[in-house]
């Protein structure tokens, strides 16, 4: 029994090693790809091709941008990946909850006419509130980037049962590749559904991160028919008390 605990830890190792080498490669790969834009840019401008005008400076700072919500995102996920991480569990209101969304994507949704359908079907979330707030931000962000214009997206809160709570996100557009499904919660993956987009890689990563810390798990079904849902179910730790 020794023996085979003593393999099977260093099989894990070996694994984590593994994980963590293929992490380092992700995340070089996805920050030298706006480190070279940002370069290229600079460099063209002092060599006299481009102008210092408003646009190529912006093109310039929409780059820097994109690497800080990449390290802004890593620095997160490895916060939460922590063995000390620690949540704040407290009963907070739904309607408190989904208007504090509204308000943060109320921009987006106008600049894109798209329309967010709520229901509630349940008056409270009971968990960590600002960390279920970044998971769900996360899933509207992506829905509000992959909807086209003039769509919809759905936002429900539900009780699966007495013990456990859903949130889920669905939005219309194009759907997710069978064969990229498995792979969307991999940290920094982006398949040909995702490529042009301007996210992290991270944001479902997170996602799921938050629903494991909260004993609960995290769902996608894509189709052409019905769009994209998103569901992050949770327990209700108060129900037996």
């Amino acid at each position: 029994r020794i023996a085979h605990a003593a393999n099977t830890l260093s099989r894990r190792l070996e694994e984590e090693q593994q994980l963590r080498t293929q992490w380092a490669r992700d995340v070089t790969h996805d920050l030298r790809t706006p480190i070279a834009s940002i370069r290229s840019q600079l460099e063209a401008i002092v060599d006299g091709v481009y102008t210092a005008d408003r646009e190529t400076i912006g093109g310039t700072l929409a780059e820097l941008g994109r690497v800080e919500a990449l390290i802004d995102d890593l620095d997160e996920l490895m916060r939460l990946e922590a063995p000390s991480v620690h949540l704040t569990r407290d009963v907070c209101s739904t309607e408190l909850f989904v208007a504090t969304q509204r308000q943060r994507f109320g921009r987006e949704l106008e600049r894109k006419r798209l329309q967010l359908d709520v229901a509630l079907h349940s008056g409270r979330l009971y968990g960590d509130e600002k960390l279920l707030d970044r998971a769900v931000s996360n899933l509207l962000a992506n829905a509000v980037r992959h909807t086209p214009e003039g769509g919809r997206i759905e936002l429900r809160i539900e009780e699966e049962s007495p013990e456990r709570t859903r949130i889920v996100v669905r939005n219309e557009g194009e759907s997710i590749p069978a064969d990229e499904l498995p792979h969307v919660f991999d940290r920094l993956y982006r398949g040909e559904y995702a490529r042009n987009s301007h996210g992290s890689g991270l944001g479902l990563t997170i996602a799921r991160r938050i629903a494991e810390l909260h004993g609960g798990d995290i769902t996608i079904e894509s189709d052409a028919a019905h769009g994209t849902t998103v569901t992050i179910a949770i327990p209700d730790l108060t129900y037996s008390s």
